[in-house]
This record gives structure tokens, sequence and C-alpha cells, in this order.
């Protein structure tokens, strides 16, 4: 950006509330999956998990019911895809 567009509207200059407002939040999406990382899923999610994923008659719909009440854990299998 040249010296003299920072003073147009609609140009700011880097380091303005304009600018940073703009700037992509990839920073703040690591920051919160590093929180995720770090709070246990229920354990009687994980238990029923466990227990279904042994079950060779197990239906994706079964352990979808189990997986879609605990947020911790959803959020743990969608970084692994």
């Amino acid at each position: 950006m040249k010296p003299h567009d920072a003073d147009k509207p609609g140009h700011d200059a880097p380091g303005t509330a304009q600018a940073d407002a703009a700037a992509p939040e990839a920073h703040d999406t690591e920051a919160i999956l590093a929180l995720v990382d770090g709070i246990p899923a229920f354990s009687n999610s994980v238990a029923r998990v466990l227990q279904l994923s042994s079950d060779l008659n197990c239906s994706a719909r079964e352990l979808l019911e189990v997986v879609s009440t605990d947020p911790v854990l959803t959020m743990k299998i969608l970084r692994l895809v």
C-alpha cells in the first residue's frame, strides 16, 4: 500500500482496527482447537462408543446417537476427519 493510500477512505493502514478486523482469524481457531484437546469427553459417551464399536452388528446410526450427545467427542472426531 502506498503511503498516501492510507489517507483515502476504504484504505486502512496495516495495524489499524479495520485492517486487523479483516485479517483471517486462523490463530483463534487454532487456539480453540487446542483448548478442545485438553477437555475430556464425557466418560459415559466414550464407554458407550467403545462398547458399540466392538459389536459387529452396530449401525452407524447407533454411534451417531451417542456421539451427537457429546460436543467434545464430536469435535475430536471431526478433527480426525
